[in-house]
């Protein structure tokens, strides 16, 4: 189930509600969303675990000669300079591990990637290593 909320000034939620579907979350959501507040120190603790890894994760694939955008986001869009983003995300795949790839202009030589739990990147890691090294 994802849940989300926006704070923001009075007019652009206004906007924004203009073009939000009615009953957009069910009772359950809500309550459920309502409810995560109380947790608000386990959720600091998980927010500062994915910026710790999202920060590991763009300095190690600066080291393996990409070009990553700085984020702030879940999600890191990076670019090879020894590899087409496309093939990179094709041999990613044959040894399954998961990135995106969006043939669009302007971000058609990056491939997308979630920032996973340290035990994934690590493995993210280690295969593209492995194919910088056969390139």
């Amino acid at each position: 189930m994802r849940v989300g909320f926006a704070i923001s000034s009075v007019e652009i939620i206004g906007q924004m509600n203009k073009v939000r579907d009615s009953y957009n979350l069910d009772r359950v959501a809500q309550t459920l969303g309502a409810n995560c507040f109380q947790f608000k120190d386990y959720f600091k603790g998980v927010w500062q675990q994915v910026r710790n890894t999202r920060t590991r994760l763009i300095n190690s694939l600066r080291k393996l000669d990409f070009f990553v955008f700085d984020s702030d986001a879940n999600f890191v869009l990076a670019s090879p300079q020894w590899m087409e983003a496309s093939q990179l995300y094709t041999k990613l795949k044959e040894r399954k591990v998961l990135v995106r790839y969006f043939k669009q202009p302007r971000i058609s030589n990056y491939v997308r990637i979630t920032v996973g739990t340290d035990a994934e990147i690590d493995r993210l890691l280690e295969v593209i290593e492995q194919l910088k090294n056969e390139a």
